[in-house]
């Protein structure tokens, strides 16, 4: 008897993301204790920023994966925490990641504007007073 499609389908895209997650293993750099040197330090920013980086790649890729699967449309919003040590923290500061489906983006135009006002709405009453309050502590 044969296996269905959609079982091999939700076989491999398992499999898959699995996958993806072995490939995210924490860098050397991220666990080496005792080290307390300048380039120590660098390069420990260095590989916290690239595997934060690749943590968001793969958070983009399963929502890709979820949107091509059911056919519906996923946003996520991320706002990193961290800002600039030296200043006040505004609106201007601050950073968010967003996935939007980009196969809807570039079907509907119209639908930019409207995608943006979520965006700026998490970033002013969500973000900035997370941002403010990592600033503060």
């Amino acid at each position: 008897m044969s296996t269905p499609s959609l079982f091999n389908n939700f076989s491999n895209t398992i499999y898959g993301c699995c996958t993806l997650m072995e490939s995210i293993t924490c860098p050397p750099e991220l666990t080496t204790e005792g080290n307390h040197s300048p380039e120590a330090k660098i390069a420990h920013l260095k590989a916290c920023n690239e595997h934060l980086n690749q943590i968001h790649e793969l958070i983009f890729d399963l929502a890709t994966v979820l949107d091509r699967l059911s056919g519906g449309s996923t946003i996520v919003l991320h706002h990193p925490g961290a800002t600039p040590l030296y200043a006040d923290v505004v609106s201007q500061d601050i950073s968010v990641h967003a996935y939007l489906n980009p196969h809807n983006l570039a079907n509907h135009p119209e639908l930019h504007q409207i995608a943006a006002q979520p965006v700026q709405l998490f970033a002013k009453e969500w973000a900035l007073p997370v941002a403010q309050s990592f600033h503060n502590h």
